[in-house]
């Protein structure tokens, strides 16, 4: 048990070593103000594969741009074996229903939660470790979740059969831990192996990448491929490929035999070098069942060789999915517009390609403009519009299947009861808009968004009916603000939502009104 004795006695530690942390802790201030740095700075970064942890794109040398003053530092420190993590403590209200994205591990329902993230981490060699856990609590009060037409768990989402994606963690309250940010990594010259927990993300979305997201517990993975991107005579170039494991949530069904299902990838990352700012990728990943007696080596290189028309595989047991982004980034106008463009499957034939590039599609496109001030203040705006919903003309003539759901794999693309990729789930589509005011003291934004959910769904059960227009939407107003204190960062995210004709009842609409604080020290 976690006690305020242990904090402070945790605290004073951390005090007593004073190093800092280059972790991207899940729905915490770190990620966006590491893609500002990256923005506003000229220095190695990602190009489609975003770890959490980020000490491979330490800088060598002081940023020209960072009116943090090194709070959230990236500068290398070639001679620190050991480092203590920033401690930090969250807490967080919701007054009628579960509306969190992008937080991990960590699942918030209705009523109280609470969480804390600590750690450490070093480097010996060529091995380098982190270890950086989540512990959680949600008081988890009950709401409203509709019947499901198909045989489920009554927790579970209702209205897609062959998915595990958890509405409410059972009917009483949670205690959880997880390895969070946690890893071990071996590093030589330019290529690294590690076997990890943290969470990783693909492409170049702000809000809800497609292929793969921090809205769920980073899965049990082993990684090989470039340390970061690295020089060639065209441009830089980044590769990776990794292998893990999904879990079933304990609210999905009774079935042994698919608590597991295995999960392998493959991304390339390329910014060419005669086109400035530029940078383009290529994501895939699959999954299947992994005890259904058909996994066989060639199964680790699946995703650089397989195609969905093996005749070795009649049944389709993988599901997959892959991507092609671009994101251009114009730092002399603080400009970054990125899109990736994904699909569901595979298409079977170069001519059903070139007829049907629509098939299973999805986008996300959105932009990243900085104003500048005369002071060094910032002014950060993010826009981002995703579709994951079915085009009517591919569902119609040779079908479309649903983003995140397999007929053959049956638990979907979830980890632990959570969506692994965007966090609005099947058949949805999203607005997000957010302006964010970085000053010396810290930021305040504020930030609308709405979500029109699984579009598939009610096209199949509503379409053609003039008297039933339930869609099932949600529009949400938010505002946030950031302050350093000290050695302590204040957190403050007050949000409104507004869900209309919830699971597609159109008398039911619910107000909600979310609270989260986040404090953390910074280890100095």
């Amino acid at each position: 048990m976690i006690t305020f004795r242990s904090c402070v006695f945790y605290v004073f530690l951390c005090t007593s070593i004073g190093v800092y942390s280059q972790v991207l802790i899940p729905s915490y201030f770190h990620q966006d103000y590491y893609d500002l740095l990256r923005m506003k700075n000229d220095f190695d970064d990602p190009i489609t594969y975003l770890p959490s942890i980020v000490n491979n794109y330490q800088v060598d040398s002081a940023l020209s741009w960072d009116i943090w003053e090194g709070k959230f530092d990236i500068s290398s420190k070639k001679n620190q074996s050991f480092q203590i993590l920033d401690p930090s403590l969250r807490f967080a209200y919701s007054s009628s229903y579960v509306d969190t994205y992008n937080d991990g591990a960590v699942w918030e329902g209705k009523g109280i939660s609470s969480s804390i993230n600590f750690g450490f981490q070093g480097r010996k060699g060529f091995l380098s470790y982190t270890f950086a856990p989540v512990v959680f609590y949600a008081q988890n009060q009950d709401f409203y979740v509709a019947p499901s037409p198909f045989n489920k768990n009554e927790f579970s989402y209702p209205f897609e059969r062959k998915i595990d994606w958890v509405e409410r963690y059972g009917n009483s309250s949670l205690n959880k831990f997880h390895f969070g940010q946690s890893e071990l990594r071996l590093t030589y010259r330019k290529v690294s192996l590690g076997l990890s927990t943290q969470n990783f993300m693909l492409g170049p979305a702000q809000v809800a990448p497609i292929l793969m997201s921090n809205n769920a517990g980073g899965i049990p993975h082993i990684d090989f491929g470039s340390a970061r991107p690295y020089a060639t005579k065209l441009g830089q170039l980044e590769y990776k490929i990794f292998w893990g494991l999904m879990n079933e949530s304990d609210f999905f069904d009774e079935n042994p035999d698919n608590d597991q299902r295995y999960f392998a990838g493959a991304v390339i990352g390329f910014q060419p070098r005669y086109v400035p700012g530029l940078s383009i990728g290529l994501n895939r990943v699959m999954y299947r069942e992994m005890f259904d007696g058909d996994f066989s080596p060639l199964d680790i290189i699946a995703p650089l060789w397989k195609n969905i028309e093996d005749p070795a595989l009649p049944n389709d047991n993988y599901d997959q999915m892959f991507s092609l982004m671009m994101k251009w980034k114009f730092k002399e106008y603080g400009f970054d517009g990125y899109m990736e463009f994904a699909r569901n499957d595979l298409p079977g034939t170069i001519v059903d390609l070139f007829e049907n590039p629509e098939r299973t599609r999805a986008v996300t496109m959105g932009l990243v403009k900085t104003f500048d001030f005369s002071n060094e203040h910032v002014l950060r705006l993010v826009y981002e519009h995703t579709k994951l919903n079915k085009i009517k003309m591919s569902t119609a003539t040779i079908g479309h299947p649903t983003y995140y759901v397999h007929e053959i794999v049956d638990n979907g693309y979830t980890n632990n009861g959570q969506l692994m990729g965007a966090y609005i789930g099947p058949g949805s589509n999203a607005h997000h808009i957010r302006l964010q005011y970085f000053t010396e003291k810290g930021r305040i934004g504020v930030s609308f968004d709405r979500v029109r959910w699984n579009d598939d769904y009610f096209i199949d059960n509503f379409a053609g009916n003039p008297d039933l227009e339930p869609n099932d939407q949600r529009y949400r107003w938010g505002i946030n603000y950031l302050r350093f204190i000290g050695n302590f960062v204040l957190d403050l995210d007050y949000q409104v939502g507004y869900r209309k004709n919830w699971y597609y009842e159109d008398d039911l609409k619910i107000w909600n009104q979310y609270l989260g604080l986040n404090i953390s020290y910074l280890v100095r």
